[in-house]
This record gives C-alpha cells, structure tokens and sequence, in this order.
C-alpha cells in the first residue's frame, strides 16, 4: 500500500464494504501561498494514477502576489482535465487545490518569471477535511517539483480496526 494514492486506498476498502459494513473516502488537498514576487506564474499540474500522470500546462499574468485570482481561473478552466479545483483563501492570497477523488496531485515545474533565487512559493498540506495540516514545503528556483498525497477517510457503523502488514 506504500505509494497508493489515497483513491487507490479507498477503492481497494470500498471493494468489500458490503460484506464489512466499512466505507472510505479520500480527498488530497493542497495549500499554495507565500508568492515570492508577481510575474507569470507557469507549472505542469496534474493528478498522478499509479505511473501516469495526467498533466496540463498552467500559465497565468499575476500582477499582484496576494491576488492569485488569475492562477486560480486557469487552473479551473483545466479541471476537467486534472480533475483539480482551486479555491481562493485568505482575502485571495492563497489557493486551496483539491482533488475530490483522492488522487495525487502533482506539480512541476513550478516558476515566476522575474523570481529570484530562492523560495518561489509555500506547500502546505490539507487534511480530509480541509484544515491545513503539516510542515510547510518550499518550492525554490532549484526545487520545482512536489507531489501531494491524500487523506483517506474511513466509517462504519460498528467498531473496526486498521492495522499495516508488516
């Protein structure tokens, strides 16, 4: 199960819910924040199923780094693709991207023209149910690439346990 997207978790619980009465649900969630300066801010961003990933470029003129509203609308107009929503927060600030089905997001590439050397953004990951859990992730102008696993979220009406396999 190490290196399942969450998706894959819950799909693989959801398979005997009727004979054990437990159900899953999985949400991967992400925080991004703290833009360096304002300028174009490209990246690929996709959803990542076992080995493939399910990329699109996203590109988009920020002319005010505590105003991510045009990164926002163009990941949106690709979600049908990504399977990825943004959500602006803190006054438009930052953007929540989620993916409801529980797949990794993946982002690479990650640049703003005219950054400097440095911390380009921050990561923070969310919990199931959208609270910002976690340490912080810088992406840099040498680490441009991150992937964000989910959360899974397991219920049933009587009393169960989850153990690993060792």
């Amino acid at each position: 199960v190490a290196g399942d997207s969450a998706k894959k978790i819950t799909d693989t619980i959801n398979v005997s819910s009727d004979t054990t009465g437990i159900k899953a649900d999985a949400r991967t969630g992400v925080e991004i924040s703290a833009l360096q300066v304002a300028g174009n801010v490209s990246m690929s961003l996709g959803t990542k199923t076992g080995l493939t990933t399910d990329a699109v470029t996203i590109s988009a003129n920020i002319t005010d780094k505590n105003d991510l509203t045009n990164l926002a609308n163009s990941i949106n107009a690709q979600s049908g693709k990504t399977g990825i929503t943004a959500a602006l927060t803190n006054n438009n600030g930052n953007i929540k991207l989620v993916n409801e089905a529980g797949e990794d997001i993946t982002i690479d590439n990650f640049a703003i023209a005219g950054a400097a050397t440095g911390t380009t953004a921050v990561l923070k990951t969310m919990s199931y149910d959208g609270s910002i859990s976690g340490a912080a992730v810088n992406l840099t102008d040498t680490n441009t690439d991150a992937r964000i696993q989910g959360q899974v979220q397991i219920e049933s009406s009587g009393a169960f346990q989850v153990s690993a396999d060792t």
